[in-house]
C-alpha cells in the first residue's frame, strides 16, 4: 500500500519536486519555488489521487486518505528540524479537522502546541496520582471508584494509552475501579478518534463516561455515542 501511495504522490507533483518517506506511513513532499496557492493545489491533487487507490482487503466502501500539513519556508531562522516539527503540527491540525484535510502552519500554532503539551503532562500527572492513591485505598480494603476527567486534547495523544497500560499493569485489580471521562463536546469533535479511545480504555478494564451528555447536541449525535459505549 505504501508503494502505491508513493507512486500517486510522485504522479501528483512536478519533476523538480522531491518525494520521500519520513517514517512509518508518513511521507514528505518538497516543493521548490512554490507559493501558498500552489501548495494548496498540490494538496488537493494528492488527496484526489489517493482517493482513486483500490487496495485488496480494504473493501469497496473504504478509501485511502491523508492528513496534509503545509509549511511555507524560509520562515525566519527555522532550520530543517524546526520546519519538519512545524509540518507535524500542521498535520495534526489537519487530522483534527476530519478526513482528507490539509492545514497550513502559522506561527501562533507553536504556542498552541506548547499549551497542548502542557495539558498532556497535567493529565498524565493526575492519572499517576489517582492510580497510586487508588492502589493504596484498595490495599486498605476501601474499594472506591474514582473518575478522572481528561482534557479533549488527550484523546488525540497516541502515547497516552501506552502510559495507561504501563501504570495499570502494576495494579491488576485497579482498572474496574477507574472511570475515565471526557465531555461530549470533545467526543463529537472527532467521532472516530473518540470511539477508538473509548474502546481502548474499556479494553483495559476501565469504565468510560461522557460529561455533559446531551447538552445542546441533536438526538442523532447522542444515539451514535450511545452505540459506541454500549
Amino acid at each position: 500500500m505504501l508503494r502505491m501511495m508513493a507512486e500517486e504522490l510522485v504522479a501528483a507533483v512536478r519533476d523538480t519536486d522531491l518525494v520521500g518517506r519520513l517514517g512509518g506511513d508518513e511521507m514528505g513532499v518538497l516543493l521548490p519555488d512554490c507559493d501558498r496557492d500552489g501548495a494548496v493545489a498540490v494538496a488537493h491533487k494528492i488527496s484526489g489521487r489517493l482517493e482513486t487507490i483500490r487496495f485488496p482487503g480494504l473493501g469497496a466502501g473504504r478509501r485511502i486518505s491523508a492528513s496534509i500539513g503545509i509549511v511555507l519556508f524560509p520562515a525566519g531562522d527555522a532550520d530543517v528540524r524546526q520546519i519538519l516539527a512545524n509540518a507535524d503540527i500542521a498535520r495534526y491540525q489537519a487530522k483534527a479537522s476530519g478526513r482528507a484535510c490539509w492545514h497550513i502552519y502559522t506561527e501562533g500554532e507553536r504556542m498552541q502546541e506548547k499549551l497542548q503539551q502542557r495539558v498532556h503532562r497535567i493529565d498524565r500527572h493526575v492519572i499517576k496520582l489517582v492510580v497510586e492513591r487508588l492502589g493504596v485505598l484498595l490495599r486498605e480494603g476501601r474499594p472506591y471508584r474514582i473518575a478522572v476527567n481528561l482534557s479533549g486534547v488527550s484523546i488525540n495523544d497516541d502515547s497516552l494509552l501506552e502510559f495507561l497500560r504501563l501504570h495499570l499493569a502494576r495494579h491488576p485489580d485497579l482498572p474496574r475501579h477507574l472511570i475515565f471521562e471526557i465531555t461530549e463536546t470533545a467526543a463529537v469533535a472527532d467521532f472516530t478518534v473518540a470511539r477508538d479511545f473509548m474502546q481502548a480504555v474499556q479494553a483495559l478494564g476501565c469504565a468510560f463516561s461522557l460529561d455533559d451528555f446531551g447538552a445542546g447536541f441533536p438526538r442523532s449525535t447522542m444515539s451514535s455515542i450511545c452505540r459506541w459505549t454500549t
